[in-house]
């Protein structure tokens, strides 16, 4: 049986910010998606991308797609963009805008990982489908 877990980290971005970084070393399964909610307004004309790091495996997406805030289990699939990470290392996430920030210029975007934690011996590649 596997059971779907999650770790979330927010990321503040400011003034002169062309990229942040922040480390997810609390994951104890595989990787199997990732949602983003903004905070703030990302200023006009500009986008912001979530950068999802294993070590040396980089996996680059935007943020800047609608993705609700996760109230239940039966709102995860909808909310949960697919990334599979089957043995994750050191997890860092950044989130990196297309231009740095201005003066005055300042937002926030959560990060939430989710994983898996097999309850039994011996499992098979696992994907969000498996835990709901």
């Amino acid at each position: 049986m596997k059971k779907l877990q999650h770790v979330q980290r927010t990321i503040s971005l400011t003034t002169g910010d062309a990229q942040k970084e922040i480390d997810f070393s609390d994951i104890q399964g595989p990787v199997v998606g990732y949602s983003t909610v903004p905070f703030g307004t990302i200023p006009a004309g500009q986008t912001a991308d979530v950068m999802i790091k294993d070590g040396a495996t980089t996996v680059l997406m935007p943020i800047d797609i609608a993705v609700s805030n996760v109230k239940t289990k039966n709102s995860f699939e909808g909310s949960v963009c697919p990334l599979t990470v089957e043995n994750p290392g050191r997890i860092t996430g950044a989130i990196i805008p297309s231009t740095p920030l201005g003066a005055g210029e300042a937002y926030k975007v959560k990060v939430i990982i989710y994983y898996t934690v097999d309850t039994a011996q011996g499992y098979a590649a696992t994907s969000i489908k498996d835990c709901i």
